[in-house]
């Protein structure tokens, strides 16, 4: 989980001890339980480095479009 952490760092341009403080990686971990169909582990690096980088793309346009819902 740590290269996704530092991709959902990336993304929401803060540290990982804020995704942690903020909620941020709970929701993260709660919205992963609520798709199985994603997968976060990859045997290739490359390719599992893209693979988080497009998960950390996804969870954060759900994450800012629920903020901007509510």
């Amino acid at each position: 989980m740590h290269h996704i952490q530092s991709k959902l760092c990336e993304v929401f341009e803060c540290t990982e001890p804020e995704l942690t403080s903020k909620g941020i990686f709970d929701e993260f971990r709660a919205w992963l339980n609520e798709h199985p169909e994603i997968e976060v582990f990859a045997l290739d690096p490359y390719a599992g480095d893209a693979i988080n980088s497009n998960i950390a793309a996804q969870f954060y346009e759900f994450y800012t479009n629920k903020i901007g819902e509510s």
